[in-house]
C-alpha cells in the first residue's frame, strides 16, 4: 500500500523513482510493482515505461464513492450555494490532518483545478480545510498546529503558526 500512496502526489513514477521514495532496494521494489500490475492497481506506460495507479483501483474506488451518501444529500444544497454565488463548492471531510475532497460542483471552464473528488489537500492551504480548522475545539487546534509542518505549496500559502491563527480568527468572524 505504501507504493500505492507514493501516487498521491506524482502521476508516473519509474522503478529508481519508487526506490528512492520507498528506501528499498530495486529489485524489491521491481517485484512488489510487478505483483501490483498484474493484479490491475498499477499500468506501465508503453512510452516511458513508468508506472501509474491501474483501473482496478478506480473501480474500487467508485465502490466506496457510491456508498457515501453524504454526497446525495449534500448535492442540492452544494447546487445552490454554486447557483448562488457562481463560484466551486466543496464537500470535503477531515481525515488524518488532512481534507479529503469527497464531491464538488464548480465551472467547467474554471481556471484553477487544484481540488478533484478523491484528492487529499493539507487542513492549513486550502479554503474548506481552514473553514473546518476554525471550528474545531480549542484543544484541537493546538495540537495541530504544533504538530504540522507548514510547506509553502504556492505564493499565498501560510507559512507560520501565527499566520494560520491570524486567518482561521477572521474565518470566525466573517
Amino acid at each position: 500500500l505504501d507504493i500505492i500512496k507514493c501516487f498521491e502526489n506524482a502521476n508516473e513514477l519509474g522503478i529508481s523513482e519508487l526506490s528512492e521514495r520507498m528506501d528499498l532496494a530495486k529489485s524489491t521494489i521491481y517485484g512488489l510493482v510487478h505483483t501490483l500490475a498484474a493484479y490491475g492497481y498499477l499500468e506501465q506506460s508503453e512510452q516511458n515505461k513508468k508506472y501509474r495507479l491501474g483501473l482496478k483501483l478506480f473501480e474500487l474506488g467508485n465502490l466506496v464513492h457510491g456508498r457515501i451518501d453524504i454526497r446525495w444529500e449534500a448535492k442540492p444544497w452544494c447546487q445552490m450555494l454554486f447557483d448562488k454565488y457562481k463560484t466551486t463548492v466543496h464537500l470535503a471531510a477531515y481525515s488524518e490532518g488532512d481534507v479529503v475532497y469527497i464531491d464538488k460542483v464548480d465551472n467547467e471552464s474554471s481556471l484553477v483545478n487544484y481540488s478533484r473528488v478523491g484528492k487529499r489537500g493539507p487542513m492549513y492551504c486550502t479554503g474548506v480545510g481552514k473553514a473546518i480548522l476554525a471550528y474545531l475545539p480549542m484543544e484541537y487546534l493546538k495540537k495541530y498546529v504544533l504538530t504540522k509542518p507548514f510547506q509553502k505549496l504556492t505564493d499565498n500559502t501560510i507559512t507560520t503558526r501565527e499566520g494560520l491563527l491570524e486567518e482561521l480568527e477572521q474565518v470566525r468572524s466573517k
